[in-house]
């Protein structure tokens, strides 16, 4: 399973895992998201070579917010009237926050983009 927030959020979550796994490199055993909503999503977020972005995803046909795009998932997904979401994950000015490998790093990725 993946419960990153990679390509953004629409509905809060809390995940336990009971037995002998280890899910992250602390040992602990519980990713809590359950305070993720959309009131929290960045509505002016300083994204390089772009400038600042809402990365709020709003219903096409009532304008209400539904979700939040992460940075990535802003610049490459099309999908409800997202006219920023023109750029392909490797792209120069989305590769950094998609983190495709091939040409990014792991330790790149993990670095994160400097606006």
């Amino acid at each position: 399973f993946d419960a990153s927030m990679v390509d953004g959020w629409s509905l809060p979550f809390k995940l336990q895992v009971f037995g002998d796994c280890s899910l992250t490199t602390d040992g602990s055993q519980v990713v809590d998201c359950s305070h993720a909503t959309v009131d929290k999503c960045p509505s002016s977020e300083a994204v390089a070579g772009i400038g600042n972005l809402d990365l709020r995803v709003r219903d096409p046909s009532t304008g209400a917010v539904v979700g939040c795009y992460s940075p990535c998932g802003k610049l490459t997904y099309s999908n409800w009237n997202n006219k920023e979401g023109t750029h392909t994950v490797d792209d120069p000015v989305a590769a950094p926050y998609c983190c495709p490998t091939p040409p990014v790093s792991p330790d790149a990725c993990r670095t994160g983009p400097v606006p």
